[in-house]
């Protein structure tokens, strides 16, 4: 990868810059500081550097999209179907690891 994105990244944060990303969260948003030394990791794969910052797999923050950032219900029905019944409302993505496809109330 070129270095012209670390270089640049660098000297925006010899000036005083502070370079923030702002991701999707629980409610709303939140930013996570860039370092420089990151910056050829973010420009390569956002997503999976996004990942990394929530302490997930990419794989698993994209799960927590499709499931519009609600832990469901993992059991299944007696007809066999995924329950799917919500656990929590809007979560963050670890919170959404720890408690998506465990039983919910009906299941519990």
């Amino acid at each position: 990868m070129d270095a012209t994105p670390i270089v640049i990244a660098r000297k925006l944060q010899e000036a005083g810059a502070t370079i923030w990303v702002e991701t999707d969260a629980a409610g709303g948003c939140r930013q996570f500081r860039l370092d420089p030394s990151d910056a050829a990791d973010f420009l390569a794969d956002p997503r999976a550097w996004t990942a990394r910052q929530w302490g997930v797999t990419a794989a698993q923050l994209d799960e927590w999209d499709v499931n519009e950032h609600m832990p469901r219900c993992g059991c299944r029905t007696k007809a066999g179907q995924r329950c799917g019944n919500r656990l929590a409302g809007d979560v963050d993505p670890p919170q959404f690891v720890d408690l998506h496809g465990q039983a919910c109330r009906v299941h519990g």
